[in-house]
């Protein structure tokens, strides 16, 4: 039986100094749980909206950012989901998610 020795690539970490603030309301919080509680241990994935209300990259510590929505595309197993953000479900999104137009947006995972 032959082994083979494999070697853990150690990537370079950095640490903002400082960090910018992160704003989840009331009602993207409810829908989080919510999920949850439906779906238990089971991973899902969707995208989250949002506005930036101030700061800028260059100045991590100044950011403001504040959730306004999510949307959940897929509800995969226990260890697993994915997404088309191909699908039919993109084509109609704005019809379901009022921030699809004025805010901005990025992906969500359960973890």
């Amino acid at each position: 039986m032959t082994t083979l020795n494999t070697v853990k690539k150690q990537y370079p970490v950095y640490q903002f100094p400082s960090k910018g603030k992160l704003i989840i309301t009331k009602s993207v919080q409810n829908k989080i749980e919510q999920a949850h509680k439906r779906v238990g241990n089971t991973e899902w994935c969707g995208f989250v909206f949002y506005k930036k209300e101030a700061g800028t990259i260059t100045d991590p510590a100044s950011i403001v950012i504040r959730v306004t929505n999510i949307y959940i595309m897929d509800i995969g197993s226990h260890s697993y989901t994915e997404s088309n953000n191909n699908s039919e479900d993109i084509l109609t999104m704005d019809e379901r998610v009022p921030e699809y137009y004025t805010d901005r947006s990025g992906l969500i995972h359960t973890h």
